[in-house]
């Protein structure tokens, strides 16, 4: 009975850490790259709005997103989600924990 209860607390604590990790991230990304992220990602605007927005060119707007999520990524390394393949180790076979999975 217990573990009913205890699973939706796992996620939440785990979704919880995730959202502090990411914007300790973000928080040292540069602020032009910061801001096209929040406004692509959060605010759901497309590039061509951003670009309005800020007075830019979209393809100003797609190379700060390219910038910011490469450094997110190198940042926080890659996420645990199923649509998404495990780390390449360079070994054939072989492939590496994601930061955000359980190791043994």
């Amino acid at each position: 009975m217990g573990s009913t209860q205890e699973e939706p607390l796992d996620d939440i604590a785990e979704a919880s850490a995730e959202a502090v990790d990411l914007r300790a991230a973000l928080a040292v990304l540069p602020i032009q790259q910061r801001i096209v992220l929040v406004l692509r990602y959060w605010q759901d605007l497309t590039e061509t709005e951003i670009a309005d927005l800020l007075g830019c060119r979209p393809g100003t707007v797609k190379s700060r997103l390219s910038r910011g999520t490469a450094q997110l990524r190198n940042q926080l390394g890659p996420v645990n989600d199923s649509a998404t393949p495990a780390a390449d180790t360079g070994q054939p076979g072989q492939t590496r924990p994601s930061r955000w999975e359980e190791r043994p």
